[in-house]
């Protein structure tokens, strides 16, 4: 067995060091077998050589990542005598494609997530709505469609800055999302506006208890930077497909009954008036 100086470097290891080393035992823990997977049909003269790309452990315990080539030489009869193998170094560009995947992970984060809250933004709420509306017509389903808005947020914006209003969103994000299941969707459509998809109701009147349930959580104070903040909610909701079966007239309806909240006075949710339910307030 021999080992070439380039080894050597790649590993950290001397060349007494490595003589006394299998493969395995410098192989990363994830990747013992990589290589062994192919080696009966190399032997077996169904492949010309085992090509994978696999980690090894250097001398120090850093990773690096090889491409790896095995070749055998045969007698003149085709018997296997003896493996070559070939180690290329290729932890920089592995490097440079983890970096690449994380920046585009990142470019659809922000494509598709407000950056302050993390919510979905306008745009991923439509795509999750309409396929919410797929499903129920399906499935007969019954869907309620929330538009939420801040009350009186302006006021903090101008009283106490920028910096506080913005702390006070991703507090009522939050608050908001844990108000509902992790099935349903939460979005922040763009200043103090938010949205909700509430999927697969067991009854229409769930929206309402849902309603009542948000409301209720929002009667505590948000602490802000010494601040105790009161930031009460005005909410409208629709259903699929009692009040209508297409999205845009779903939202056009939930956002009329908001506003019918907020000329009841703010700090409570109104159902959309074709589902014939009282208003509701806390």
């Amino acid at each position: 067995v021999r080992v070439n100086r380039r080894l050597c470097e790649m590993t950290g290891y001397s060349e007494d060091e490595l003589l006394r080393l299998t493969g395995r035992e410098i192989s990363h823990p994830e990747d013992v077998d990589v290589i062994n997977a192919q080696r009966p049909s190399l032997y077996a003269g169904e492949i010309d050589a085992v090509r994978v790309e696999k980690r090894y452990l250097r001398k120090d315990g850093s990773v690096i990542w090889v491409a790896f080539t095995m070749v055998v030489e045969r007698n003149a009869a085709g018997e296997p005598q003896y493996e070559i193998a070939f180690f290329d170094d290729i932890t920089a560009r592995k490097q440079a494609e983890a970096a690449l995947r994380e920046s585009e992970e990142r470019f659809r984060q922000l494509a598709h997530h407000d950056a302050l809250t993390s919510l979905p933004n306008r745009a991923l709420f439509y795509d999750r709505m309409q396929h919410t509306l797929a499903l129920a017509k399906r499935n007969h389903w019954t869907v309620g469609v929330m538009l939420v808005d801040l009350d009186r947020f302006k006021t903090v914006n101008d009283t106490l800055g920028h910096a506080v209003g913005d702390k006070l969103l991703r507090q009522v994000a939050e608050r908001l999302s844990k108000s509902v299941r992790t099935s349903d969707t939460v979005a922040r459509l763009g200043g103090d506006e938010f949205a909700v998809v509430l999927n697969n109701l067991s009854a229409p009147e769930d929206a309402a208890v849902v309603g009542q349930k948000i409301v209720a959580a929002f009667q505590a104070p948000f602490q802000v930077e010494g601040h105790s903040l009161l930031s009460t909610l005005s909410i409208g909701a629709a259903l699929y497909p009692n009040d209508s079966t297409d999205q845009e007239t779903l939202l056009k309806n939930a956002d009329a009954a908001m506003y019918r909240s907020k000329e009841a006075g703010r700090n409570c949710f109104r159902m959309f008036s074709a589902a014939g339910w009282p208003d509701s307030r806390p």
